[in-house]
Formats: structure tokens, C-alpha cells, sequence
């Protein structure tokens, strides 16, 4: 067995928190771009513009891309040969949670109970889910997931009758009643088999697939980009101010299910999908490796730059934000997110500064 201690664990969810909040992953980014040259809207390609340039700026000012800062979904690969020391995984990964979202100044959304709503005060628990796998490695994926598309995620068990035109026509369903509530353009992560706890938890894993990847199953693959492009034509638009781009994506997973039935869950994702992965390595020394197409080994415990910023260097000060969807587009003071972009601020007020050295760098 090979040692990884749960400090090594803490501190490499605790940065992921952080610049998942912070930077949109490259292909989010390369999403905005290719629905900017596709989408013949005037108001759909303002509204992509707009969220194009607050991504930068919550990059390059590292502030929040949305003041949703989410409820963190945290995947776990856990190599069988990984022995984890120093106390629960769990209680690790909630440490990391604590730490990023307090240091990091992100939005506590979680509350204790759903009946008392007490809010945690720092973001936890997460939501874990840990699979069990060759090799010794541990790796971390963890995704920011906003409360207004999460409420317009769905379930239903089919008959195995509906087959899959049945599956396309809920898809579809599923992301038409979404409307502007979830604030597209959005990405359905879709899980399709198993039983009912089984496709829901292939619909959040879906999610984390590249976008504009294609699926390994060709079959599925069709079936994909069929639904996506049935998705846009449904006029909903960035936002829902209409045009072509309702769906960045549909990304499904299958499973094999009993006889007599056909599961179906989808999870629907907003325009602010903030996901990152990491990996630790079990031996002498815990390394923090993030995926290949943006990689850079750096030591746990260290505060050092995890990727190359894709902007200029950061200036401190304010920026624009994305709108609060689940409050009818206002904040808590009232002022609606227009209102606040006039303003120049991401969160209707000047963000506090990061103390200490820089997640990123000095």
C-alpha cells in the first residue's frame, strides 16, 4: 500500500474550490467562441459577448464568475493501492471546502437542514461520491454546481416501450421547461440505465466530460448531437433572450437496467460550469498533476501557480458578474445584474482582497 495523507487531500480541494470559482476551463471558453460565430441572434451574441468578457475579468481579477459560487460535487478515483492517513477522506475534502470557500471569500450557499435553513457558514458538506479503482493514484474532481440550473434538473423512469425516442423527447422536455430559469446556454449531463440512484449519478458524472468531445460510443454520439441540435432549435437563446444557442452540449451515460426498466435523469448545467481535476500521486511525496491539456506539476502545500493564466496579469478591482438566476436576475440588495455590470462590480459591492501570497502567484 501507498500513502496519501489527508493534509496532501485538504489543500489540493481547497485550491480547486478556488479556481474553479475563478477561471472557466479552456473548453468552456472555446464553447463561447464557436457559438459566437454560429449564433445569428443580435441579442443572443451580445449576451455571449458579455459572458465571454466576465470570464476574463473573473480570471484576471480573481473574482467570482458567478456569485452563485455553487454546491461542491466532489468525484473520487481512488486507486486500490492508496492507503489515505491522517483521518477520513470525507472529513479531508470538507476541510479543503472550508478552507477555499473562507479564504477564497466565495459565497456560503449550503444551509444545515433543509427544514431549519440554517446556513453552514462555510460552504460545507460537499457532495462526495468515491469509486474505487486500479492503480495508486487519488484523483479529485470537483464541480461548483449553481442552485438555479440544479433546481431544474429531472428524473423520470420510462417504459421500455418509450425506447429511445422516449429518452430524446425527455431530454428535451427536461431542457425546454429549463428555459431562461437555468440561465443557458446550458449542457445536460444525461444518465440513462441502472436504477433510480444510478442515473442520477451518471447525469452529474456525465458532466465532466470535455466539451466538444465526442462520445466513445458511436451510437450514442449520434444520439448526442441529434438532441443538441433539436435543443437549439428551440429558440430559448443566451439567457433566454432567444437565438440558436439554448445547449452548449449533451453528454450521456449508460448503464445496464433490469428488464423492465428505462431510468432517465437529467442534470441540467448553466453557462457557469466550473469544474477542475486534479490527481496525487501515493509514494514518499504527494504531487498535485492537473490534466494534460493545461498541466503543471506542483508540490502540494505549495501556494504556486496550477496552470497558466489564459488572460493578462491579474489587476485588482472590480468587474462585471453574471446574473443571479434563481433570484428573479436581482441580488440581495435589489439591483438587478445590468445594474450591477454598469457599476463594474461582480457581486453588487467591491470584492475583499485575498490576504497573504496569491493562490496564483505573488
Amino acid at each position: 500500500m501507498r500513502d496519501i495523507h489527508t493534509s496532501a487531500v485538504t489543500d489540493a480541494v481547497k485550491k480547486l474550490c478556488i479556481e474553479a470559482n475563478h477561471g472557466l476551463e479552456p473548453d468552456m471558453l472555446r464553447a463561447f467562441d464557436r457559438a459566437l460565430g454560429t449564433e445569428r441572434s443580435p441579442a443572443g451574441r451580445h449576451v455571449l459577448q458579455i459572458l465571454k468578457e466576465n470570464a476574463e475579468l473573473a480570471w484576471t481579477k480573481k473574482i467570482p464568475y458567478c456569485q452563485d459560487t455553487g454546491f461542491v460535487i466532489c468525484f473520487i478515483e481512488l486507486g486500490q493501492d492508496v492507503h489515505v492517513t491522517g483521518g477520513s477522506l470525507t472529513d479531508a475534502i470538507n476541510e479543503g471546502v472550508r478552507q477555499g470557500y473562507t479564504e477564497g471569500y466565495l459565497r456560503a450557499s449550503i444551509v444545515r437542514s433543509p427544514f431549519d435553513r440554517v446556513n453552514t457558514g462555510d460552504n460545507t458538506p460537499a457532495v462526495v461520491h468515491v469509486d474505487v479503482v486500479t492503480g495508486a493514484t487519488m484523483k479529485i474532481m470537483i464541480m461548483a454546481k449553481g442552485g438555479g440550473c440544479e433546481n431544474r434538473s429531472k428524473y423520470k423512469m420510462l417504459t421500455p416501450a418509450e425506447g429511445v425516442e422516449g429518452v430524446k423527447d425527455w431530454i428535451l422536455e427536461c431542457i425546454r421547461t429549463a428555459g431562461p430559469d437555468a440561465c443557458p446556454p446550458l449542457i445536460a449531463g444525461v444518465g440513462v440505465g441502472g436504477t433510480f440512484e444510478k442515473a442520477a449519478l451518471l447525469s452529474k458524472k456525465a458532466l465532466f466530460r470535455e466539451l466538444g468531445t465526442s462520445n466513445p460510443d458511436a451510437a450514442i454520439d449520434a444520439l448526442e448531437q441529434e438532441v443538441l441540435g433539436r435543443a437549439n432549435r428551440l429558440g430559448i437563446g443566451p439567457q433566454g433572450y432567444g437565438g440558436d444557442t439554448t445547449a452548449f452540449g449533451v453528454h450521456i451515460l449508460a448503464y445496464p437496467c433490469h428488464i423492465t426498466s428505462l431510468p432517465v435523469a437529467v442534470t441540467i448545467e448553466c453557462h457557469a460550469h466550473r469544474h477542475k481535476e486534479a490527481t496525487l500521486l501515493a509514494g514518499r511525496l504527494s504531487f498535485l498533476l492537473l490534466p494534460s491539456r493545461e498541466r503543471a506539476g506542483v508540490r502540494v502545500g505549495c501556494l504556486a501557480q496550477l496552470r497558466p493564466s489564459p488572460w493578462p496579469s491579474p489587476q485588482r478591482g472590480e468587474g462585471i458578474g453574471s446574473c443571479d438566476h434563481h433570484g428573479g436576475g436581482r441580488g440581495e440588495g435589489g439591483d438587478t445584474a445590468a445594474e450591477r455590470r454598469r457599476r463594474g462590480s461582480a457581486q453588487g459591492g467591491r470584492p475583499r482582497p485575498h490576504h497573504g501570497r496569491d493562490l496564483y502567484g505573488p
